[in-house]
């Protein structure tokens, strides 16, 4: 499942999000509120962030300290959350401050799963943005042209 947007939301008093709506019903089977690696939380699929912790750990040895570490900060930091009768979930004050998260955020499209970041955080990233995809282009094509110089958008 790809997720595709960017979605200005602003949590409830309860400290509870709404889900998009066009995307609720891939979370009928409960969702994984977990830490993103860039102060951000994000939203999974269960089987997505089972597939993504197995992953990120594969070439880790179970017994050192970078598997610990990892396995701390992805399932220590995740918690499993269901979508009440309005399509919202509820942040864990961790999470929330984890994230920076205060009221208003922004729901990103992700490739396997949703980013929700505070607004500011995410206004502040988005506007580097064009900048760090015209460094990573030019990397990928040995130098040359990035995709901005292209005239893609």
């Amino acid at each position: 499942m790809v997720f595709r947007g960017t979605f200005d939301y602003t949590l409830d008093a309860k400290n509870r999000l709404t889900v998009p709506a066009r995307i609720r019903s891939h979370f009928t089977d409960g969702a994984v509120l977990a830490r993103g690696l860039k102060r951000n939380v994000s939203l999974w699929i269960p089987s997505e962030f089972e597939d993504y912790v197995a992953t990120m750990l594969r070439d880790f040895h179970p017994l050192s300290d970078e598997y610990a570490t990892l396995d701390s900060h992805l399932n220590g930091g995740a918690h499993d959350v269901e979508l009440d009768s309005a399509g919202r979930i509820a942040f864990a004050p961790r999470l929330m401050q984890y994230g920076g998260i205060t009221k208003d955020v922004v729901i990103v499209g992700g490739t396997n799963h949703l980013q929700i970041w505070d607004r500011g955080t995410w206004d502040a990233r988005d506007e580097g943005l064009p900048a760090a995809v015209a460094a990573i282009t030019a990397r990928m094509s040995g130098g040359g042209p990035s995709l901005s110089g292209l005239g893609q958008s």
